[in-house]
């Protein structure tokens, strides 16, 4: 709420909240989602503006400053849009001053903050009592931390009782409001329960070692080689009402990692047979959903060498939850060069960093980039172009032969495409049309701007692609 450190002052409004996701791809794009929401960002920039004005009574004239806005921070359960505002106080102005110019906080009154609290005071059943008040201190000495008390409990007669709330706006949405509501909530009623349950009641399943396990109790000895070093590899595999899309590439790009990174035999496993055991555990016939295969090195005493797992997840398009026509892309600075590049590996934080990276400025995907700044992939998909009637394709030392880029190369070779392969610096790439992204679970979409460079697209292409790619 408020921060006093001498004569330097700060606040950090909060504003906008949306549900932490089931699975990293989707925590991406719930972060993503956050940060280019118009709704959530009107209302952050309404009370950064408040808490301007509220501090600007005690500051001096033209200190205070909006440092950072907009800012995703990440909590246990939803992500928030945080904005920074500092200022000096006047020399004649105390830490008094500064709370009653304050108090309340404009992040849960609302604006205009008197008329607003008059609409509270009328609407609401109870009191508030501590919840939105404060909890912090006040020194002696010039310094002063104050939080705005909203995650709070009162215990009483055995019974307890806490609030949880968010701020509306003109249009806002009623039953995205609940939700919302609902998201803040869940963190105390999930400690208060002692339990957390999947949606629906029942727990998820996983295939781990031969076995259908609940999915919480899927485990890895944390002395192989597969932890501790990343040495196995994984294939994600779109599943689309029992029908599994090019499951036998993927299983053959996968055994052939393994055959040259380990020099092994890879395991005899028939995964077909693992997914549809999937898809029956988890009551998952009729539903679209991202699979996962992993094998990994689990070298034991008792004689065992490997550890296989497959999971399933419902799937819903990246494109449905973030409601956008493409994605949106951004150079990674860091440019990559291993031979790994070749395997789907477990050893996979460079291309997470490379994730977490575009999240954090307001991109969906990040560009990877060759050592000699030609690009490679994304850090989630291959990607090409479509210039005239070529298609160009990216050509790098070390990169991972896309399952699904293969199948689109195929289907647009077929329409009479000619398919060139091509080291290509990322400045040249950006000036071409119709960029697309391809992997297993999005199969073929639009790239919309690179770095905030509108790209131009032939409308027909892309869905031309997907038809095929998806047909049953």
């Amino acid at each position: 709420f408020i921060k006093q450190t001498g004569r330097t002052v700060e606040t950090r409004p909060i504003k906008g909240t949306i549900a932490r996701g089931k699975t990293k791809e989707q925590d991406h794009e719930n972060g993503v989602k956050l940060t280019q929401s118009i709704k959530d960002d009107a209302e952050l920039t309404m009370i950064v503006d408040l808490m301007r004005n509220d501090i600007s009574r005690v500051t001096r004239h033209g200190s205070v400053i909006v440092k950072e806005h907009k800012r995703l921070e990440s909590y246990e359960n939803v992500f928030h849009l945080v904005s920074i505002v500092q200022g000096e106080l006047e020399e004649d102005k105390t830490s008094v001053d500064l709370l009653k110019a304050t108090f309340p906080g404009g992040s849960i009154t609302g604006c205009p903050k008197i008329r607003s609290m008059e609409i509270i005071d009328e609407l609401e059943p109870v009191n508030r009592h501590v919840y939105t008040g404060s909890i912090g201190y006040i020194s002696f000495h010039d310094t002063m931390d104050l939080s705005i008390a909203i995650r709070t409990a009162a215990i009483v007669n055995n019974a307890v009782f806490f609030s949880v709330g968010g701020g509306i706006v003109s249009d806002s949405d009623p039953q995205k409001e609940f939700q919302e509501t609902l998201d803040k909530g869940k963190t105390l009623m999930e400690s208060l329960s002692g339990m957390v349950k999947k949606e629906g009641g029942d727990k998820a399943k996983a295939w781990v070692d031969g076995k259908i396990v609940d999915q919480d109790q899927a485990r890895v000895s944390a002395t192989s080689s597969g932890f501790q070093y990343g040495a196995g590899l994984f294939e994600t595999i779109r599943v689309d009402k029992g029908t599994i899309f090019r499951l036998e590439d993927h299983v053959l790009r996968m055994n052939k990692a393994w055959e040259t990174l380990f020099d092994d035999t890879p395991p005899d496993i028939t995964w077909k047979d693992v997914i549809f055991s999937l898809i029956r555990e988890n009551n998952f016939k009729d539903k679209s959903l991202a699979v996962k295969l992993l094998i990994s090195k689990d070298e034991q005493p008792s004689g065992k060498k490997v550890f296989l797992a497959g999971f399933a997840r419902l799937y819903t398009h990246r494109l449905e939850m973030l409601n956008k026509k493409g994605l949106d892309l951004i150079t990674y600075p860091y440019p990559r060069q291993t031979p790994l590049a070749d395997y789907k590996t477990l050893n996979y934080l460079y291309y997470e960093q490379a994730g977490r990276f575009a999240m954090h400025h307001h991109a969906d995907e990040a560009i990877i980039l060759n050592p000699d700044f030609t690009v490679s992939e994304t850090n989630t998909a291959s990607i090409f172009a479509i210039k005239d009637n070529t298609v160009m394709v990216p050509e790098s030392d070390h990169v991972l032969d896309g399952v699904t880029l293969k199948t689109v190369l195929t289907i647009l070779s077929n329409k009479g495409y000619d398919i060139q392969k091509e080291s290509i610096p990322k400045e040249m790439f950006c000036l071409y049309p119709n960029i697309m992204l391809t992997n297993a679970l999005m199969g073929a979409v639009k790239v919309l701007t690179i770095d905030g460079e509108r790209i131009e697209h032939r409308k027909e292409i892309c869905s031309m692609i997907n038809e095929q790619l998806f047909k049953v």
